[in-house]
C-alpha cells in the first residue's frame, strides 16, 4: 500500500457511506507475492452490496 486518492498514507480507512462512493488505493509492486486483506464492516446495517474492481 502506498496511499489513498487524498494522499493519506494510513492503510486503514473508515468511511460513512451516505451515497455511492469510489475509494482509490495506490499500491507498488512487491518483489514477492503479497496478499492484501480487505475487511468491510457494515454497522448497524447488514447486507449492503459493494463492488470491488481490479485495475492492472
Amino acid at each position: 500500500f502506498v496511499r489513498w486518492e487524498d494522499e493519506t498514507i494510513n492503510p486503514e480507512r473508515t468511511v460513512n457511506l451516505m451515497a455511492d462512493m469510489a475509494l482509490i488505493a495506490t499500491y507498488e509492486l512487491a518483489p514477492t507475492p503479497t496478499k492484501h486483506l480487505l475487511t468491510v464492516d457494515s454497522t448497524p446495517i447488514q447486507g449492503v452490496p459493494f463492488t470491488i474492481e481490479q485495475v492492472i
